[in-house]
């Protein structure tokens, strides 16, 4: 008996496009002959019959099968709130080896027979990020996630022309395609993240704090503990640096009107191993709006980490109740018939009250646009507080255009996103 894998995704790969699995054998000219296809996982085991096509080839695409969705909490705490490097855990938003296996069988006296032993395949990550159709299925993830050259990105979905400082080029940060800034308060939460591809040759992260004057301060956020063919948060926005008891890992608040914060990747030399992600002090250096009542929301990107942006214009909350009534009938029959002319006839049962926010950004720029896509499509959006927790949302707009002017002018988008659970009344 002869199983042949002939196709499989890479060691690490992408939940979010096709996970093609082909096999042959030299038994297909056997009565009923099936594959029985078996795929395990922290997530459970799903068992499938997949017969052979005309070309003779067995093709089952488990993707499917795998879904994921990103860690929320971590010991009851969010994730954007942690204070120290925390790891997806396998089963929410990655998959540490999963397999699966091949075995044939085909009709003996009637009955659908296993024959021999399984050929299984062994895949060492798989983690919660998407590519699109337009990418050929052959794309391979090393030129996109592999940490090695001052061009390449985290999972961020931010790239060098999603946002710019108004200051970069005075304090000694001009654009550059390995450049990518992203405006933080002081107040601001979250988390960077890495999946680590097994040639992966980052072995720290430098995270530098530049003092009001320009003087920098760093510190190294050591890699060689993350295991290879994993996925890490790396809590380095100002509150988390702020709160964080972690050895060595300096605080935002000792800098007074602190200029910015930058993190990279490097290797053992300290030679960059990724872009320079700038974040910038937007409560000295804007964009800010003292008047309104920030907006931060955090959503699942396409690369699998969490992404952020603050909504700092004015918003607004708005009411939608679906009242459940009932109308009673009048009065009192006991021994005999009483009515006050003071009781409700047409009653409320239950109210359902959703909450909707409608927020306002401040203006975006082109490349600004195709990042807030992702806040529109992504199906795990959170509203961030100032205290860290955060409150789960959907996103009620149905349309998003992104705006493509190629006439210098900046426009703000709206959103109307709706809490999760309902005002209890």
């Amino acid at each position: 008996m002869a199983i042949t894998i002939t196709q499989s995704p890479a060691q690490e790969d992408l939940i979010g496009r096709r996970l093609i699995y082909s096999a042959t054998t030299t038994n297909g000219l056997n009565a009923g002959f099936q594959f029985t296809v078996v795929v395990s996982s922290t997530l459970g085991t799903t068992t499938l019959r997949v017969p052979l096509n005309v070309a003779g080839t067995a093709i089952i695409d488990v993707a499917k099968l795998l879904l994921l969705k990103n860690q929320e909490l971590y010991s009851g705490v969010s994730i954007h709130r942690q204070t120290a490097p925390v790891q997806e855990p396998t089963g929410a938003g990655c998959l540490i080896n999963y397999t699966v296996s091949f075995q044939e069988g085909w009709t003996v006296a009637g009955v659908y027979t296993l024959q021999g032993t399984p050929t299984t395949v062994t895949r060492s990550l798989l983690w919660n990020a998407t590519l699109q159709a337009t990418d050929p299925y052959s794309t391979t993830l090393q030129s996109r996630y592999l940490l090695n050259g001052q061009s390449q990105r985290f999972l961020s979905d931010r790239t060098a022309d999603t946002f710019s400082w108004l200051y970069g080029n005075h304090f000694g940060f001009g654009p550059a395609s390995n450049t990518i800034f992203i405006p933080v308060r002081n107040a601001d939460w979250g988390v960077l993240s890495i999946a680590y591809l097994t040639t992966k040759t980052a072995t720290n992260l430098t995270v530098t704090i530049f003092e009001s004057d320009g003087t920098p301060n760093s510190f190294n956020i050591s890699l060689s503990t993350h295991n290879q063919s994993t996925m890490w948060h790396y809590p380095v926005f100002p509150a988390n640096l702020n709160a964080s008891s972690e050895t060595g890992w300096l605080k935002p608040q000792d800098y007074p009107n602190w200029r910015c914060i930058t993190v990279r990747a490097v290797n053992g030399s300290g030679s960059a191993q990724s872009a320079t992600y700038v974040l910038y002090n937007a409560d000295t250096y804007g964009p800010k709006d003292c008047i309104q009542d920030n907006v931060r929301l955090a959503w699942k990107g396409s690369g699998g980490s969490w992404e952020y942006v603050n909504f700092i214009k004015k918003s607004e909350p708005s009411y939608n109740i679906e009242r459940k009534q009932m109308r009673k009938v009048l009065g009192n029959y006991g021994a005999t018939y009483t009515m006050t002319g003071q009781e409700a006839g047409l009653t409320e049962t239950e109210n359902f009250v959703d909450q909707i926010i409608t927020a306002n950004s401040d203006y975006v720029s082109e490349g600004g646009f195709e990042y807030l896509r992702g806040l529109f499509v992504s199906k795990q959006v959170h509203i961030v507080t100032d205290a860290g927790t955060h409150i789960p949302v959907v996103v009620e707009d149905n349309n998003f255009a992104s705006k493509r002017t190629r006439d210098g002018k900046y426009y703000a988008q709206s959103i109307r996103i709706k809490l999760s659970n309902y005002l209890w009344t």
